[in-house]
């Protein structure tokens, strides 16, 4: 096999072209060229790494949630069961049914005006959107823990979550913070540092974090509040 290639009149012909002085330099830069164009397009070929995807649970589920605005704290608990989910808020019940809000008062569903409150769409809340999130981002860390539970941090650039969120486009190098927590294959609690995307809700906000804890995941839930 080496003898054939030594034969070749290709590699022949490069031998005495080496052996000149005159087209020695020459015929070494293009064979150089033609090495690094080589190893450039194994570069170019070769596959991206697997990143890590996010564990996404299912749509029926119960929910804690915690707001820290500023200094004030919320907690919601609510449940989902696929299109409709209702939650409770400041002794208010609420009702999301097929992308809309309705707040239950005087024993009648009362249309909002839209799906915020506490300055945040909740249906940006949900596991969906996180999914589109962290896919935008990078992946910080991943911590595993002897009881199964493997948490996994991402930073998504503000810019990219005001595009996810309602399609405005703005220029912002900040970073927005999203930890997800999984154990068996299912999501179990999300926490969020959203105070670099408050700061176009409200000025005023200088601390924002929202904790999200699943439970019951998967199972048929009553939406209707006890």
């Amino acid at each position: 096999m080496i003898k054939k290639i030594k034969e070749n009149e290709y590699v022949v012909k490069i031998q005495e072209l080496l052996k000149n002085r005159r087209t020695r330099a020459l015929v070494s830069l293009g064979l150089w060229l033609i090495f690094f164009g080589f190893v450039f397009s194994l570069l170019g070929k070769s596959e991206k790494p697997n990143l890590p995807k996010p564990v996404v649970i299912e749509s029926n589920y119960e929910y804690q949630m915690t707001f820290v605005v500023n200094e004030a704290t919320y907690l919601i608990h609510g449940v989902r069961n696929g299109n409709e989910e209702s939650f409770s808020l400041l002794n208010q019940t609420y009702f999301l049914e097929h992308d809309q809000l309705y707040l239950f008062f005087n024993d009648t569903k009362v249309l909002q005006s839209s799906t915020s409150l506490l300055n945040i769409d909740f249906l940006k809340l949900r596991p969906e959107f996180l999914k589109k999130l962290v896919l935008e981002g990078d992946l910080e860390y991943t911590t595993k823990y002897e009881s199964g539970v493997i948490k996994k941090g991402y930073s998504v650039p503000v810019s990219k979550f005001v595009e996810l969120y309602d399609g405005s486009v703005i220029t912002d190098d900040q970073l927005i913070s999203i930890e997800l927590s999984e154990k068996d294959g299912l999501l179990i609690e999300v926490h969020m540092d959203l105070a670099n995307f408050q700061k176009y809700n409200q000025e005023m906000i200088t601390n924002y974090e929202i904790k999200i804890v699943y439970s019951n995941i998967g199972d048929e839930v009553n939406t209707k509040l006890e």
